[in-house]
């Protein structure tokens, strides 16, 4: 056969026919082979997919009970202070008066109260200021958290050994 493209002209051999139809019995056996394969997967898979659905599920039920758990213990975070003066009233104390000290006597008191630490960070909010200490050389103490009451006039160990 020949054809004729854009002025050329190709000369395209077809092979014998019975050489294609071997090619197309091969690959109509291929074809079925294929399927059988597909089809014995298929029945595998269909026979472990409930397992897979009830892992899933439990899976995602016992997610959920650790999530809920999780997010009713974080909520009580918002609720911190009240929650602490509620708990522990003995470290609250009333301002009868007295203005609340500076953050270098802050510091002072507490470096004066433990001379072996070093302050390390104060926090201050509108009840009390939380100092964290450590200790000024490598000794077998741990570090320690003190609370100032601003009108308490006294410090208050929260963690620690003095």
């Amino acid at each position: 056969m020949d054809y004729q493209l854009l002025n050329h002209t190709t000369k395209v051999t077809v092979p014998d026919k019975s050489l294609m139809l071997k090619g197309l019995a091969r690959l109509r056996a291929h074809i079925r082979f294929s399927q059988s394969v597909l089809n014995c997967v298929n029945a595998v898979v269909m026979k472990i997919r409930p397992f897979w659905g009830l892992l899933h599920r439990y899976a995602g039920l016992a997610m959920t009970v650790f999530l809920i758990i999780v997010g009713l213990t974080g909520s009580l975070l918002a609720f911190y202070n009240e929650l602490e003066h509620a708990i522990n009233p003995q470290l609250s104390v009333a301002s009868n008066g007295r203005a609340p000290l500076d953050l270098a006597d802050l510091i002072d008191g507490a470096e004066r109260l433990s001379p072996q630490t070093k302050v390390q960070s104060i926090w201050l909010n509108d009840a009390a200021a939380q100092v964290s200490v450590a200790p000024r050389l490598r000794m077998n103490r741990a570090a320690g958290f003190w609370a100032y009451p601003p009108w308490c006039g006294r410090w208050i160990a929260l963690l620690g050994f003095i």
